[in-house]
């Protein structure tokens, strides 16, 4: 009984066939891309590209300007706005932004645990944000201990 009646070159072939059907000879991707198929499937491409670049020039300025203004500071903030750890402490994504608290968030989240700081309000799953009169008078009764 020879390996062959067994079936098991014929498997090995298979899989051989099979690996060298994923990959597309050079020639053949040549003539893929040359097709009339592929052209029109990169023009359609191209053109859908135009028209987002239409639309975005179309765009008013208005939407622009909000999204790239910036942010008003802590003490421009009125007293029933809300304020989140972003600002109050120094963040490494911002590191020279201003803000009024310099300490490391570590540093500000052990304070509010330990109850040194007042208790934050969840806004959200995953927003926790503080008053900015509850923070206002915090920094004030710091200033007179």
């Amino acid at each position: 009984m020879g390996l062959e009646s067994m079936g098991l070159f014929g498997s090995i072939a298979r899989r051989k066939r099979k690996k060298q059907s994923h990959h597309m000879q050079p020639q053949a991707m040549a003539a893929r891309c040359a097709s009339t198929e592929y052209q029109k499937m990169k023009r359609t491409a191209q053109a859908a590209r135009a028209s987002k670049k239409q639309v975005r020039a179309a765009m008013p300025e208005v939407v622009t300007a909000r999204r790239t203004g910036a942010m008003p500071s802590f003490d421009d903030r009125p007293d029933s706005g809300w304020v989140r750890q972003s600002d109050l402490v120094r963040d490494p994504k911002h590191p020279t932004r201003p803000v009024p608290l310099p300490v490391s968030p570590a540093t500000f989240w052990r304070w509010v645990r330990d109850g040194k700081f007042p208790e934050p309000t969840k806004l959200g799953k995953r927003i926790t944000a503080w008053k900015v009169g509850e923070v206002r008078a915090w920094m004030a009764a710091q200033a007179t201990v």
